[in-house]
């Protein structure tokens, strides 16, 4: 069984851990959301990705800042009337500067000369699943390289499972958890058994 998770990608933040620890930047708003509510959220993310990002944040908060990392063209117009009807604020000028202030808070400068204040700073910019070692038998993986896994917690390579975000699946502890009890009882399932008689 497989269970080696994922690499978040990091925004250029001095002291990162220390932040994160401090509160001012968080990584699963599933996860600690509620902690934010009302507070004036920044949300760090490419375009495609972002939206749903956002869509999922702003349920938290009516103060939400969408700075879009990469091409902001592949942005519809239809997306763009749905976010300012939520009242999210879109910053498609590319970040020069992420710093952490007293408060915590989050300042961020943009290329065009912006400067941003926000609570607390989601950088969900995509993470990287670590599957090298299955590299060379090829496995079915989605777009962003998580493996597919059948209703056991099988790879589509036979006798080879995989447990947590490494699998097409909600990032989540608790789902990583039910992957791994699954996985654990198919394996056992398919050992050669020694009963005792």
């Amino acid at each position: 069984m497989l269970a080696t998770g994922v690499l978040d990608r990091h925004p250029p933040i001095a002291d990162l851990r220390a932040v994160t620890l401090a509160g001012a930047v968080r990584w699963c708003p599933i996860c600690d959301g509620y902690e934010v509510q009302d507070k004036h959220v920044g949300l760090l993310s490419p375009p495609r990705e972002g939206y749903k990002h956002a869509l999922f944040l702003r349920t938290y908060t009516g103060q939400l800042s969408w700075f879009v990392q990469g091409d902001a063209e592949d942005l519809d117009e239809e997306a763009l009337a749905k976010l300012a009807d939520l009242n999210i604020r879109v910053i498609r000028s590319a970040i020069t500067d992420i710093r952490v202030v007293h408060g915590p808070q989050v300042t961020l400068s943009t290329h065009d000369g912006g400067s941003y204040v926000v609570d607390t700073l989601y950088p969900m910019m995509g993470c990287q699943p670590r599957v090298e070692l299955l590299e060379e038998l090829e496995p079915r993986q989605d777009k962003s390289r998580q493996l597919w896994a059948d209703e056991h917690q099988q790879t589509s390579i036979r006798g080879i499972y995989a447990a947590g975000d490494i699998v097409h699946a909600l990032n989540q502890m608790s789902v990583g958890a039910a992957h791994a009890a699954t996985a654990a009882t198919a394996i056992h399932n398919v050992l050669p058994k020694n009963y005792r008689q």
